[in-house]
């Protein structure tokens, strides 16, 4: 409302005269519904519309984060968010073999999000042939699009390997959480060979630090890790291929495990003028945006104006 004390200048000592414009740096708006409004001598009045600033999305995958090494038809865990506020969004999942967005793409999965910044999917490599992966997403929202691959990129392997897939990084739990670790192996040359599963203070296998957690067949997709007893600090969950290969087959998760103790934790108002209007006269009038508008913080809007001022009435 024009004269409630809350407004914020953004540009001074404007030209008078028709189809003249200026511009909204948005960098330093919090998210949110903005009015854009005019001064002009003694005159005010609004634009017909609003502009919506919503939080720039982004893609960053939590899995895969590092390289993997898994046979065709493992079930690889995919996990990404689309940045801090961002809940409201289409997305595409796709792989490709070049880590570059330039519509040599194969989908792995669309959807839309609703109340969440997280998508979290399974990505079924049946049938893919050796060969280096690369993993993406591109998500769609209000005002623009956003692409951003996987850091870790899925190497389709023939012959013996072990793979932890989960967890992978950030997880921060209380002792006594029961954590889910998934894992993928094979072993051709013997099938029925077993994995042994542990966690270790560091990412360095033989050293004496690892404690097992469960021994499981080579076709088990991993099992449920009972922390109840451990001591706050990092650990990382390994799995051992128990094979005859020299050297042996080992893997680690991306990231540790970190236990903490229970407890432990790491608005700009408008006005309601009419659409346009102003008081006296109309000497000044916006013309954009006329409905209301997204854009995402940091991007740079043009705002449009006419006035009929008269030199010596006052600046806009």
């Amino acid at each position: 409302m024009p004269g409630s004390g809350d407004e914020i200048f953004f540009a001074n000592n404007l030209s008078p005269g028709t189809n003249r414009f200026t511009q909204l740096q948005t960098s330093g708006l919090s998210a949110g519904t903005y009015h854009i409004g005019i001064v002009g001598g003694s005159v005010t009045g609004y634009a017909p519309g609003r502009i919506t600033v919503t939080t720039m999305p982004s893609v960053i995958f939590t899995s895969p984060v590092a390289v993997l090494n898994v046979g065709a038809g493992t079930q690889v865990p995919l996990r990404f968010s689309a940045g801090s506020g961002v809940t409201n969004f289409t997305y595409r999942l796709f792989y490709d073999t070049d880590n570059t967005f330039n519509n040599n793409e194969i989908t792995i999965a669309t959807g839309q999000n609703t109340d969440s910044n997280i998508v979290e999917r399974t990505w079924d490599t049946t049938g893919l042939e050796p060969g280096t992966y690369f993993v993406g997403a591109r998500i769609v929202v209000d005002g623009g699009e956003v692409t951003g691959y996987a850091g870790g990129s899925v190497n389709i392997v023939t012959g013996a390997f072990v793979q932890v897939l989960s967890p992978t990084i950030g997880l921060v739990a209380i002792p006594g959480t029961q954590i889910p670790v998934i894992i993928a192996a094979a072993d051709p040359t013997n099938i029925s060979s077993n994995v042994r599963i542990f966690y270790d203070s560091d990412n360095t296998f033989g050293n004496g630090n690892e404690v097992t957690i469960e021994t499981v067949p080579t076709s088990s997709s991993g099992t449920v890790w009972n922390t109840t007893g451990i001591a706050t600090g990092s650990y990382y969950v390994g799995a051992e291929l128990l094979t005859g290969l020299s050297p042996t087959p080992v893997s680690y998760s991306a990231g540790p495990v970190i236990f903490v103790e229970p407890g432990s934790g790491s608005s700009i108002g408008g006005g309601t003028g009419g659409p346009g209007g102003g008081s006296g006269t109309e000497r000044l009038a916006l013309t954009t945006p006329l409905t209301t508008t997204t854009v995402f913080q940091g991007t740079t809007y043009r705002i449009n104006w006419r006035t009929n001022l008269s030199p010596g009435q006052g600046t806009v």
